[in-house]
């Protein structure tokens, strides 16, 4: 009754819990605010603003921004000309829920010479993004054409963005004098996108999980068991191969060969005989409902046609065996499709399969 009695208080004291929130309570985070404050502010520096949610907040000068949800916020200084950017750039400040958090940087003028930095995007219409970086942690974000001039003197790298469908550009860097001036060209190339379609392969029956391998256009190589779906497959000439299995018949053909063209779907299915049953390599003959009646329409199917066809041993012999009567056509003359209403059985069919 002890051991009971101390059992029961363990389990009790294991469903306490000292969690004030229930399983149903949610997390209430209240927004915050952005303060972004750049001196001098007579030159109304540019800047952007990137939010927790991806979404960019561009401005100038000295701006309070409301109710934005809390979260790692990323502010990137824009370059003024004849000043240089303020370091660290771009900043990065986590706003907590209901806080405030404030964006304060200070431009120093550019007293020597300066110069300026095009840039140059080809086609224009992507208008293809970029960033560069510069001397004493200048950082500039843009897109498309630009000229950004009063530039302070020294090495400037520029980088350039993705553009879907083109290829990417290599990042490019030149110096710039004082006074002087540096192009930078990014032509982008088109190139289309792949062409792709799906081939699904239908091994049967499921449980057996049966093999197959796939071949195909520019060394595409594949493999595995069972049923599966190959998605983004480019397009062109397959060979799907079925393999073996301990027990079972292999699929006829085991190699089957699949066209695959721009965003279709082809359905490449297998079946396997459990050994014990009809071998699907084969000939099988079959008649009207299924009965074999003296002088009624059979067809024979399964096997190749013409003069490498299986012979049919006639005569009269043991269970199972087809006599020919005195009209019978010998089995490599047949043709395919052709109607085979020569013979004749008073017993299950047996069609010498080479075994």
């Amino acid at each position: 009754m002890i051991k009971s009695i101390l059992f029961l208080g363990l389990v009790i004291a294991g469903c306490q819990s000292d969690d004030p929130m229930s399983p149903g309570d949610e997390v209430v985070r209240d927004p915050g605010q952005v303060s972004i404050s750049p001196s001098p502010s007579e030159i109304d520096a540019p800047w952007f603003l990137i939010r927790p949610d991806k979404r960019v907040e561009r401005g100038s000068g000295s701006q309070v921004l409301d109710n934005l949800p809390p979260g790692q916020y990323r502010l990137g200084w824009g370059a003024v000309p004849d000043w240089q950017s303020p370091t660290p750039n771009p900043e990065l400040q986590a706003l907590g829920s209901g806080a405030e958090i404030t964006f304060s940087a200070s431009y120093r003028e550019i007293e020597e010479q300066t110069g300026s930095i095009a840039i140059d995007t080809t086609p224009d219409e992507i208008n293809a993004p970029w960033t560069l970086e510069g001397p004493n942690g200048f950082y500039h974000e843009g897109s498309g054409d630009d000229v950004l001039n009063g530039r302070e003197s020294g090495s400037y790298t520029i980088t350039w963005g993705e553009v879907q469908d083109y290829e990417e550009q290599e990042a490019q860097q030149s110096w710039l004098d004082a006074g002087g001036r540096i192009d930078f060209g990014g032509s982008y190339v088109y190139q289309a996108p792949p062409t792709v379609g799906t081939i699904l392969i239908d091994v049967n029956p499921d449980h057996i999980n049966a093999p197959w391998s796939v071949s195909g256009p520019g060394g595409y190589a594949n493999s595995g068991n069972g049923d599966v779906s190959l998605t983004d497959s480019p397009t062109g000439d397959y060979v799907v191969s079925f393999g073996t299995v301990n027990g079972w018949y292999s699929p006829v053909p085991t190699n089957v060969n699949v066209n695959l063209t721009d965003g279709e779907l082809e359905t490449v299915s297998g079946s396997w005989q459990e050994i014990g049953g009809p071998d699907p390599g084969d000939p099988q003959i079959s008649g009207v409902n299924g009965q074999f009646n003296n002088g009624g329409a059979v067809t024979l199917t399964g096997s190749e046609f013409g003069t490498n066809a299986l012979d049919i041993d006639s005569g009269v012999g043991p269970d199972g065996w087809i006599e020919a009567n005195s009209q019978g056509t010998a089995i490599n003359q047949l043709q395919d499709g052709s109607d085979w209403a020569t013979y004749s059985t008073q017993q299950p069919p047996f069609i010498d399969g080479n075994r």
